[in-house]
């Protein structure tokens, strides 16, 4: 009899330990999962987060660019020179480069000839955030109406530099970094 309840203690402690062993081993993997969880959300959250500076920064310049075409729409008649904008960068971020070189792909598509010459497929070969003084080089009416002129100031821009045509003429845009507007570029070839 003292053999049996030994036996029946020994079977209820190895019960008892295997069924602490797949507690410990289920606990252990519902840890993981909740860790594994967390981590996702937490990319997640960061990146709503991320995405909503973006909509701040473009509600920003948007902003901006409504008070720079308010203002320009008030401003006096025009004399024989440019009056070339240069609004204020405070409260505003920087655009991302990819954002710069989609302005200037539009600006290009929307432009189609520059110098009466038909610019088609063009090919992007560099591209550098610089300091450059906004001008109308690439506008030929304005060209035509005032020569060609730049600003007296500079202001931090995307530099976008693309060969274009038979002969790999070259054509340069200015995105400024913080409106995103085209404000100058220059172009030149064979």
């Amino acid at each position: 009899m003292k053999d049996n309840k030994e036996k029946l203690y020994a079977l209820i402690i190895i019960v008892f330990t295997i069924i602490l062993i797949m507690m410990s081993y289920y606990i252990y993997k519902l840890k993981f999962q909740y860790e594994e969880a967390n981590s996702t959300l937490t990319a997640d959250i960061s990146k709503i987060h991320r995405m909503l500076g973006a909509i701040m920064t473009d509600l920003t310049n948007l902003k901006s660019n409504i008070d720079t075409n308010n203002a320009i729409s008030k401003a006096s008649p025009p004399s024989d020179t440019i009056q070339f904008d240069n609004p204020s960068t405070d409260g505003l971020f920087m655009i991302s480069e990819d954002k710069a070189i989609n302005i200037w792909k539009q600006y290009l598509t929307d432009l189609q000839t520059i110098d009466n010459y038909k610019i088609g497929n063009y090919k992007i070969t560099n591209t550098e955030l610089a300091d450059k003084s906004p001008n109308n080089y690439l506008d030929t009416k304005s060209v035509d109406k005032y020569g060609m002129q730049h600003a007296t100031f500079t202001r931090k821009c995307y530099v976008i530099t693309c060969t274009y045509g038979i002969v790999n003429d070259v054509i340069i845009g200015y995105v400024d970094a913080y409106t995103g507007k085209i404000i100058g570029g220059d172009f030149f070839g064979d």
